[in-house]
């Protein structure tokens, strides 16, 4: 879509609150709050980095609309969303002088629906089941008493005779008295174009309401009942009717024969769209879709993968309730596996301003508690490792995935896992598979259970509850008999391991080709060791034959075995090595310090001493794995070894400053 700079005004409603919510986390989307009360007075700061206060109240007149407008002129902004009823009509009639799009349908539908009164007159003539209306002194009893123009449910109250009528009409400043509806209480989210009229609806029951506010919404599935077909044909009435734009609702009511009836219509989204969105249709974002022309957008939604009562409760937080009835299920319950994608989903925006998405995070630590296998499906441009370990995320995964030129992410997604995406093609060919839900970053509260962030009873902290999984000699090795899982992070980092200790070995060999001597490499059977690396240098046969190697282990097939950690001189000649190799054999010793000093023992005058330790990397194969040296530790080695320190480096940790991967070393014997 491009950058869209979005101001919701008043930000402080309900109505904000879901906007908000359903915007802030869209990849394109800079959200601006303005409300006309003061910083203290609703929760703005808690959630607009551009908060703006004190803007006068729309009965002020041209002194709010110019104050509004200077706003959209000064912010930048590209779409005001209005978040207040009387806001809507207010900014309707102006939104030629407004300077920016206005998410709001003509004016014409803006006035007559904010009239239940107008709203019914429309309407009934179409064959939408309206209330009936009585003027004052004709009311049937039990009748039912509203403001035409009002909301929260403000001095509504139901009469059963005159008296309370009479008290009603005079607490109410524009009473409507219409025919009471006893029955339950549904809203209709609705999505709309303004080409091709309704293009969504889904129906939800009020279950409790507060202030005329759902709190607590539970889904309603319709689909093959005679209420559906009600349903169905109310949304596409009404919304050709206003043509209406976007996300708005309606709220229906049963009346006393059980059958549904109109309650009201809004142009905007309501407060509880929250449980649209969780299942897949995101309202906020559809009518940015819509107001920006996008003749793409449609919906897809995961209603088919939950409880048949599925709930929403705002209460506390946004979180979608299982259903007792339904066996407690939840979103995707029978899931053991968790596909996320990289860019714009587990991470958000670009280059230095890039965050982590915190909400989903939560969500895949609740996962990894649970047992969850976490899986990062990608075809990010960005080097996936780097990216990991600049935001601290290198150690969830079970598996990564990153991906080359057209290959499906469904691939890497099986049957019994779930799917999060910001892409809605990418959501759209994963859920092409029976059975696998799929959910952006905006619909992760449907996966948020505070139930289960409450700590686990405590487990024995014995050495028995620690078993020795790490009894594997290759780090990469998956061994079902100890259960060590590799992750895909490990390949990663090992690899880079390798490569380095590879090129240190390679300078080593071009060192001793270029100025021979006597060479001792230390348990090089893992990585191929001095040996391979003048193979690589294409090295004469006699100079790699005559590189000796010293293992601890007497099946190694080294040619002299010794505990590097003693004094061998009765063994091995002091100064017996111009050259010695000691990579990633530190960490494995009793006492690095004595292995180091028995290696200066080793080395000739003026000799060369290379070395690598791993820092930051997982305990591995062959044990003892004791030890993790920094910069610090191999000069304070070097020096109690009387050796000088000539060359360090360090694999960097993205993000980490001080927190290495790797180190490698040279140390020179002092030629005297």
């Amino acid at each position: 879509m491009g950058l869209i700079r979005v101001l919701l005004f008043p930000c402080g409603s309900g109505v904000a609150e879901e906007l908000f919510e359903g915007l802030h986390l869209l990849r394109d989307v800079e959200l601006v709050g303005a409300t006309s009360r003061s910083a203290e007075g609703d929760h703005g700061p808690c959630l607009y980095n551009e908060y703006i206060t004190d803007v006068p109240l729309i009965r002020e007149g041209e002194k709010c609309f110019q104050t509004l407008r200077a706003i959209v002129r000064d912010r930048r902004i590209d779409v005001v969303f209005p978040c207040y009823d009387d806001a809507i009509p207010y900014l309707a009639a102006r939104r030629d002088s407004l300077g920016c799009a206005l998410s709001a349908p003509s004016l014409e539908t803006c006035l007559v629906t904010r009239s239940k009164r107008l709203t019914y007159e429309r309407l009934a003539p179409l064959g939408v089941r309206c209330p009936a209306v009585y003027e004052a002194g004709a009311a049937a009893y039990p009748c039912f008493v509203k403001p035409e123009r009002g909301q929260g449910s403000q001095f509504s109250v139901a009469c059963g005779d005159a008296a309370a009528l009479a008290e009603a009409m005079r607490a109410c400043a524009d009473p409507l008295v219409c025919e009471l509806l006893p029955g339950e209480e549904y809203t209709v989210d609705c999505a709309s174009d303004r080409d091709r009229g309704l293009v969504w609806y889904g129906a939800r029951r009020r279950v409790r309401v507060r202030a005329g506010q759902s709190v607590c919404t539970e889904w309603c599935d319709f689909q093959g009942t005679p209420d559906g077909d009600t349903v169905k044909r109310y949304a596409t009435l009404i919304s050709d009717a206003f043509g209406m734009r976007g996300g708005w609702f309606f709220q229906l009511k049963r009346n006393a024969a059980g059958e549904l009836a109109l309650l009201e219509v809004a142009p905007r989204l309501a407060g509880a769209a929250g449980l649209a969105r969780c299942l897949g249709a995101n309202l906020a974002q559809l009518t940015l879709l819509e107001i920006r022309r996008d003749a793409a957008w449609s919906v897809m939604t995961n209603i088919t993968c939950y409880a048949p009562r599925l709930r929403m409760d705002k209460a506390y937080a946004t979180m979608l309730v299982p259903d007792a009835a339904a066996g407690g299920a939840t979103p995707g319950a029978a899931y053991d596996t968790v596909v996320v994608d990289l860019d714009d989903t587990l991470v958000l925006g670009r280059g230095a301003g890039q965050r982590v998405n915190v909400a989903l995070v939560a969500f895949l630590y609740q996962a990894r508690n649970a047992g969850k296998k976490l899986v990062l499906v990608t075809r990010s441009a960005s080097d996936v490792s780097v990216v990991l370990a600049r935001h601290a995320l290198t150690e969830l995964w079970a598996e990564i995935h990153h991906l080359r030129g057209g290959e499906p992410k469904s691939a890497h997604v099986p049957p019994t896992a779930i799917f999060v995406d910001d892409s809605f093609a990418e959501r759209r060919e994963v859920a092409a598979a029976p059975g696998v839900p799929t959910f952006d970053a905006t619909m992760v509260d449907a996966l948020v259970d505070r139930r289960l962030w409450r700590a686990a009873p405590a487990t024995s902290d014995s050495p028995e509850a620690c078993p020795t999984r790490y009894e594997v000699r290759d780090c990469l090795t998956d061994t079902r008999a100890t259960g060590v899982t590799v992750a895909a992070i490990d390949v990663v980092l090992l690899d880079a391991l390798r490569a380095r200790v590879a090129s240190h070995l390679d300078d080593l060999a071009a060192r001793l080709l270029a100025a021979p001597g006597a060479a001792l490499d230390v348990a090089p059977e893992i990585w191929a060791g001095l040996r391979g690396a003048l193979r690589r240098a294409s090295a004469p046969a006699v100079v790699v034959d005559d590189v000796h190697t010293l293992d601890v282990d007497p099946g190694s097939g080294a040619t002299i075995v010794a505990d590097l950690c003693a004094d061998n001189s009765e063994s091995i000649a002091g100064g017996a090595y111009r050259y010695i190799a000691c990579t990633e054999v530190l960490e494995h010793t009793a006492a690095p310090w004595a292995a180091v000093v028995e290696l200066a023992r080793l080395l000739a005058p003026g000799g060369l001493l290379y070395l690598s330790v791993p820092y930051n990397f997982r305990i591995h194969g062959p044990l003892p794995d004791a030890w993790r040296i920094n910069e610090h530790g191999l000069r304070h080695l070097a020096r109690h070894a009387g050796l000088e320190l000539v060359e360090l480096s360090a694999l960097e940790t993205p993000g980490r400053p001080l927190h290495p991967v790797h180190y490698t070393a040279v140390l020179a014997k002092d030629p005297s």
